[in-house]
């Protein structure tokens, strides 16, 4: 599911979205009606090597 918020709210509220992105909803920010940027979560790797 995708949810739309204002720049304000993103500001006031990052670990709410954050949140939300973890249990694996994406997350649009926009400054009036024009989406500016995206939140998803990224995708945990199956195996690490150093």
């Amino acid at each position: 599911m995708t949810i739309t918020v204002k720049v304000g709210e993103a500001k006031t509220h990052p670990s709410n979205l954050l949140a939300k992105v973890e249990a694996g909803e994406e997350v649009i920010i926009s400054r009036g009606n024009d989406p500016i940027a995206k939140l998803s979560r990224i995708p945990k790797p199956t195996s690490w090597a150093p």
